[in-house]
């Protein structure tokens, strides 16, 4: 008996677990891997895992131009962070210098520098 553990892109999923159907003996466990990639063949680490590195990817992934906080406490559940971070992320995005201030009190949002 074997067991066997590999990453699987989101959109062959389907596939992998119609084809291992009927082949194994208990429920696959599937577990989403968040800031991965393929390079050389080998699965590996987009960005340093910092919420500001992670954020900046989301932003960038989705085409972004601002963000309010309550997106960012949105993402981080997501990403299964705590949501109370979400300031931070922000502030990081300002000291990495992707973020800027716009707005005051409960209009604020953060515009995106291009």
């Amino acid at each position: 008996m074997f067991r066997i553990e590999c990453f699987v892109d989101d959109k062959k999923l389907s596939q992998v677990l119609q084809v291992l159907q009927g082949l194994i003996l208990a429920d696959p466990r599937i577990q989403p891997v968040a800031n991965a990639h393929m390079e050389r063949g080998t699965v590996k680490a987009k960005t340093d895992g910092s919420i500001g590195e992670l954020l900046l990817e989301h932003i960038k992934k989705n085409k972004l131009k601002e963000i309010r906080n309550r997106d960012v406490r949105e993402f981080l559940r997501g990403m299964g962070r705590p949501p109370g971070s979400s300031y931070w992320g922000i502030k990081e995005g300002i000291r990495l210098g992707y973020l800027r201030r716009s707005g005051k009190g409960s209009g604020m949002k953060y515009v995106v520098k291009s």
